[in-house]
């Protein structure tokens, strides 16, 4: 099972164990990717991700470079689609997803009193 971590340091878990990630753009296109796992993210949405302003004219090539050095260590999670790639991530591994999860469940959850009450604190 992979852990994709993005709050915090950009981090990839298998099995418990860190995977080197490489250079601070290939961690940002995995942060990218993750961010809209599931969905086809564009070569110009990856770009937009890398890099301020205007991408270099080489810009494509180094895309589909840190794509085939995530692949080797993704497998078939990261899959080429038209201009674009996918992320396939599956519940529990995203860490800002699972957290979005719990905060949404304990939400009900909250009393409709202050935060004296809500700490334990005695009045």
């Amino acid at each position: 099972m992979f852990e994709f971590r993005v709050l915090g340091p950009v981090k990839l878990i298998f099995e418990h164990q860190p995977i080197s990630i490489g250079p601070a753009k290939r961690r940002a296109m995995l942060a990218a990717l993750a961010l809209d796992a599931n969905h086809p993210v564009t070569l110009g949405q990856l770009a937009d991700a890398l890099w301020a302003g205007p991408p270099p004219a080489s810009a494509v090539a180094n895309l589909r470079s840190h794509a085939a050095a995530l692949r080797r260590v993704l497998g078939n999670r990261l899959v080429a689609r038209p201009r674009a790639y996918e992320l396939s991530v599956h519940d529990g591994e995203f860490d800002a997803a699972e957290f979005a999860r719990l905060a949404a469940a304990g939400l009900p959850q909250l009393p409709a009193r202050g935060p004296t009450e809500l700490a334990g604190a005695r009045g």
